[in-house]
């Protein structure tokens, strides 16, 4: 079996998740949970800077083979839509120029391929993956915050979609 390494990340604009996964044959080898806090780090742009140096900084130290990031949803606040564009941006942009690929999931869609269901909230998805990914069990992934789980649901989501891919030839995403 070929090892895939996903980086799934859940941005936020004050928190982003991260979860860097190695799968092997759809089962979890090895894990590793976090999130970066950057919401107290002052102003708008401090924020995003200190984004920036944190992915910037986490990538220098690992290399994912793909990255799995949650596309953005319809806000009703046009405030809270802009700073999670803005957060989504940095790290797209941190991404490219490291050169890794990137496949974008929306919330819906995370959420039906862990659940079943677009509209579960956090703590379904988060309880349905620690039961259903086989070798994920092994980790602490209920201590983990909910941006933390989310970006391995993305993680999680996307091996699945790509072992899909594979298996059907002409899929496309």
């Amino acid at each position: 079996m070929i090892a895939m390494k996903v980086l799934g990340l859940d941005p936020g604009s004050r928190i982003a998740g991260f979860a860097l996964v190695t799968f092997s044959g759809g089962r979890v080898q090895e894990l590793e949970l976090g999130a970066w806090n950057v919401g107290a780090a002052g102003s708008r742009s401090r924020s995003l800077g200190a984004l920036l140096a944190a992915i910037e900084g986490w990538l220098g130290e690992r290399r994912p083979d793909v990255a799995a990031v949650e596309s953005p949803f319809l806000h009703r606040n046009a405030r809270s839509a802009l700073a999670l564009a803005e957060a989504r941006g940095v790290l797209l942009a941190a991404l490219g120029a490291a050169g890794i690929e990137v496949a974008e999931y929306a919330p819906a869609a995370v959420k039906k391929t862990i659940c079943g269901d677009g509209n579960a909230d956090k703590e379904r998805v988060r309880a349905l993956l620690s039961r259903s990914v086989p070798g994920l069990e092994r980790f602490p992934v209920a201590d983990a915050g909910l941006d933390a789980t989310d970006a391995l649901a993305v993680a999680v989501c996307h091996c699945v979609h790509a072992r899909f891919d594979a298996r059907v030839p002409g899929t496309v995403r």
